[in-house]
């Protein structure tokens, strides 16, 4: 038996990595990220449709980090950049996430990738994170997941531009995905 962890029976990483990303950026405290989740979450709740496509992963989330981003402004500066449409090669996003993973220089990227296997015609994994910090091994990630299985860095030469079948595990992070974030 495990305990359970976010996004285990949860369906808001995307809103975890966008507080991840606010206590890179700005020292967040457990007690201001708790007042934005339960703003975030408050709001999607109005729409009912909305909320409960969130709540059953039928959605790709861009709409729930943007307005997450959104009501973070109002307390937090934030430079917001979405500087990718779909069909950008993956070298040039990758080339990015690495140029915000800076805590020093207080910034992050948030983003979604998928984790894909081989025989299987679905990702496995769709999950959104925050860029921490990079070193030989990778980019490493500011994670909410405490999954066992999960994964926490990422290599360049693992990455795909399209979902196809590969003969070995290979990741995808859909470029519009992206958000680029600093201070202003």
């Amino acid at each position: 038996m495990q305990p359970f962890y976010q996004g285990k029976i949860d369906t808001f990483c995307a809103v975890y990595a966008v507080l991840n990303a606010l206590q890179i950026l700005h020292d967040i405290s457990p007690r201001q990220g708790r007042e934005l989740f339960n703003n975030v979450l408050l709001r999607a709740s109005r729409d009912e449709e909305r909320f409960l496509n969130i709540l059953t992963r039928r959605t790709d989330y861009l709409d729930l980090v943007d307005q997450t981003l959104e009501t973070a402004r109002f307390r937090y500066p934030l430079k917001i950049q979405a500087p990718f449409g779909p069909g950008a090669p993956h070298g040039e996003v990758w080339d990015a996430l690495l140029e915000y993973a800076r805590p020093d220089r207080r910034r992050a990227g948030v983003f979604r990738f998928l984790r894909c296997v081989p025989q299987r015609p679905r990702p496995v994994t769709d999950h959104w994170t925050t860029t921490h910090r990079v070193d030989e091994s990778g980019l490493h990630f500011f994670d909410s997941s405490l999954e066992p299985g999960g994964v926490y860095c990422l290599r360049g030469s693992e990455l795909a531009d399209t979902l196809a079948p590969h003969p070995r595990e290979y990741f995808m992070i859909p470029p519009e995905s992206v958000r680029l974030l600093s201070l202003p």
